[in-house]
């Protein structure tokens, strides 16, 4: 049965062919890596131990969950501390026709968010293929495609929480400060979106359109203040960034369902009704 099933799923269906067995090494004291130029993709991943990688002008610390992808024609150097050597696996593969653009792929480093996950698929491709039946090596070749496929949605998932993390200051800001005279255009420029993906995720993560989250928030510290202090109507409204205290009162009303007197009255009243002590 199982052969039977691996006939029927012949390894070109997958878009990648393995070029060089995948492996662990253990890094010997004094290992140092000066690779060449290479004429495969390689994914080379740090699960132990302690050093440094240069490629091109760049260079990057490493450690437990550095990946990297590196491109054919790469010449990376790498080193490690020999009290803490690493522990590396690596595969080396070409795409069977035209690899995507460059943009396309994850990026050369990356350090990703689920470790188990990278390392039980890591090891699936070691073992699978040293068995060397058709079976293996189409494992092999899928947990290495899982582990292109995990970097690839985690940076697009990093991205999200990027994104997210930029709104969410602004409606931090917005909450300290709702009486600054906030533009749309200035909040999506803080966040270097454009107007249109900036409101989707201000709506996605408040449940309000920007427009509306700010007079909400206006109208919480109008209640605030109509309640604790004895500031006149007329003040709370400038203070707030309304420039028309008649139209901060319809506001007002509109949302809170009476009118601002009409709200500090009724909480001076409830005040006086409650029985002493409380």
């Amino acid at each position: 049965m199982p052969a039977s099933l691996i006939q029927t799923m012949p390894a070109e269906v997958l878009p990648i062919d393995i070029t060089r067995e995948p492996l662990f090494f253990d890094c010997v004291p004094r290992w140092s890596w000066r690779a060449g130029r290479l004429k495969h993709f390689v994914l080379w991943a740090v699960f132990r131990g302690g050093g440094g990688l240069h490629l091109g002008d760049a260079d990057w610390a490493l450690g437990p969950g550095v990946v990297f992808l590196f491109r054919p024609g790469d010449a990376p150097t790498a080193w490690h501390d020999p009290d803490n050597p690493l522990l590396v696996y690596t595969v080396h593969f070409d795409f069977r026709s035209e690899p995507p653009a460059d943009a396309a792929l994850p990026p050369r480093a990356h350090e990703v968010l689920d470790m188990s996950y990278l390392e039980a698929s890591a090891r699936v491709s070691v073992s699978a293929w040293a068995r060397g039946d058709p079976a293996g090596r189409m494992r092999a070749l899928l947990a290495v495609w899982q582990v292109l496929l995990q970097l690839a949605d985690e940076q697009q998932r990093r991205g999200i929480l990027e994104t997210d993390d930029r709104v969410s200051r602004i409606v931090a800001r917005i909450d300290a400060g709702p009486g600054r005279r906030w533009t749309l255009a200035e909040m999506a420029g803080q966040t270097h979106m454009s107007v249109s993906t900036f409101c989707r995720v201000f709506r996605k993560m408040t449940g309000h359109a920007p427009a509306r989250y700010l007079i909400l928030r206006r109208l919480q510290q109008a209640r605030m203040l109509l309640e604790s202090t004895d500031l006149p109507i007329g003040e709370i409204a400038e203070a707030l960034g309304y420039a028309d205290v008649g139209f901060f009162s319809r506001q007002f009303k509109q949302v809170v369902g009476r009118s601002p007197s009409r709200h500090r009255a009724q909480t001076k009243q409830d005040r006086q009704c409650q029985p002493p002590g409380r």
